[in-house]
């Protein structure tokens, strides 16, 4: 068998950052404000979560796992890896559950095919949804 993993650093989102005129794309103006009337609570986003190698390939498993290396300013309540014989498997494929919150996980991979090619990605959910590695 062999393993293809799915990771990236690049989010693909607007980081936000302030224009020329006046403001930023998050609806705050210069000095800091938003038009939320006043409320300041930051926004909550996707976790960022990260791929490990995948190691000790044996006969009918493996290990792989990931980092969650920031929970988006939300709770991480779920992460592992999810993985199928199709590119960019979810969690509505195979997947692990391998605790909650930030930080290196570890996930066993059980029931796997010989001579078959596998993807595998890491995911973490919070609130917001679930994330994971974007191709780079």
């Amino acid at each position: 068998m062999s393993f293809t993993t799915l990771d990236g650093n690049d989010d693909g989102d607007d980081d936000g950052g302030g224009d020329d005129n006046g403001g930023d794309d998050n609806g705050n103006d210069d000095n800091g404000n938003d038009d939320n009337g006043g409320n300041d609570e930051p926004e909550m986003l996707l976790p960022e979560v990260l791929t490990s190698v995948v190691t000790e390939i044996d006969i009918t498993s493996a290990v792989c796992g990931g980092e969650v290396v920031s929970d988006g300013g939300a709770a991480v309540t779920m992460r592992g890896v999810c993985w199928s014989t199709s590119q960019n498997p979810t969690i509505d494929s195979k997947h692990t559950e391998d605790g909650y919150g930030t930080g290196v996980f570890v996930s066993n991979l059980p029931n796997l095919a010989m001579n078959t090619t596998y993807y595998i990605r890491a995911y973490a959910t919070n609130e917001v949804g679930t994330a994971y590695p974007n191709l780079p």
